[in-house]
């Protein structure tokens, strides 16, 4: 099996939904570790070209996996598989930690069209005042 691209196939006869066949499919391949953690999914849309199916379908599997702890999506990036067993995490959070301030950073920056420089002028200057516990916790509380 690819670590990529799991060998999922459907049974369209079995009266099993497909998306119930596709999420039991992937979760298998992440519990036998054929798909480890921290490794990025298939688009909805590649998986669903490739099974030839709606790819609706494929987002309610991802959807179900990554409710169950199973994936983690990140906006622009892709669907990762997560380590479901906190003991067994071979992996360091701060990846996901990172993944999440540079999805914040990015919409920040196109949305107020600050520059790199700038950006890490403020997101430094932010950090700041967190570890000085600067940050007011209700509006108006000046600390």
């Amino acid at each position: 099996m690819n670590k990529n691209k799991p060998k999922i196939t459907l049974e369209t006869q079995s009266g099993v939904p497909l998306y119930v066949q596709i999420r039991d499919q992937i979760k298998t391949a992440i519990q036998s570790g054929q798909i480890p953690p921290q490794h990025r999914l298939q688009t909805i849309r590649e998986l669903a070209r490739n099974l030839k199916i709606n790819p609706n379908t494929v987002a309610r599997a991802y959807r179900e996996l990554e409710y169950q702890g199973y994936l983690k999506t990140l906006s622009g990036r892709g669907t990762f598989v997560i380590d479901k067993d906190p003991v067994d995490r071979d992996f360091e959070p701060d990846f996901w930690i990172i993944a999440e301030l540079e999805d914040c950073l990015k919409r920040i920056q196109n949305e107020w069209h600050v520059p790199p420089d700038r950006l890490l002028h403020m997101a430094t200057h932010a950090v700041e005042r967190i570890s000085a516990e600067k940050i007011p916790t209700k509006l108006g509380d000046k600390r």
